[in-house]
């Protein structure tokens, strides 16, 4: 993960909740393994590329990783992550499902081998309060994030 080392980041994250058997339930994504951090849970999303605006990547990302198509309808909030080798701004924004089928998306910068996104789900709340916080994505558990 050399290229995200020592440098930082803008990335911007999509948050989409939907209704499925009767419960709100958070669209997350499943990381391989990487540096410090170990497997980990985290909205789809990624790096703004320079010239792009910030919906038009989120847009993109959100596709790449997961063959949906989304619209941003609100921004939630920016968080920094900030570690020994590690910098990033994220931006989140809560996104509806316009269109696509849902599938294990790819980076298109990464060989296939070298592929971050392991899998997919959909969490329900408990489901998401019963992964330890250092596996999931923080804030996920605050109320802004469950609005439908």
């Amino acid at each position: 993960m050399s290229e995200y080392e020592n440098r930082l980041r803008v990335r911007v994250m999509g948050v989409l909740v939907e209704m499925q058997q009767g419960k709100p339930k958070m669209l997350l994504l499943r990381l391989a393994p990487f540096g410090e951090m170990g497997e980990f849970w985290l909205p789809p999303g990624g790096g703004v590329q320079f010239g792009e605006p910030m919906q038009v990547a989120l847009q993109r990302e959100f596709e790449e990783e997961t063959g949906l198509q989304v619209r941003p309808t609100e921004f939630l909030t920016c968080h920094e992550f900030i570690s020994e080798k590690y910098h990033a701004v994220e931006l989140l924004w809560r996104v509806e499902r316009v269109g696509g089928q849902i599938r294990r998306g790819y980076d298109p910068e990464r060989a296939p081998t070298e592929q971050l996104i392991q899998n997919f789900a959909w969490f329900s709340y408990q489901a998401l309060q019963a992964l330890p916080l250092p596996k999931r994505y923080p804030l996920l558990d605050q109320e802004q994030f469950w609005k439908i």
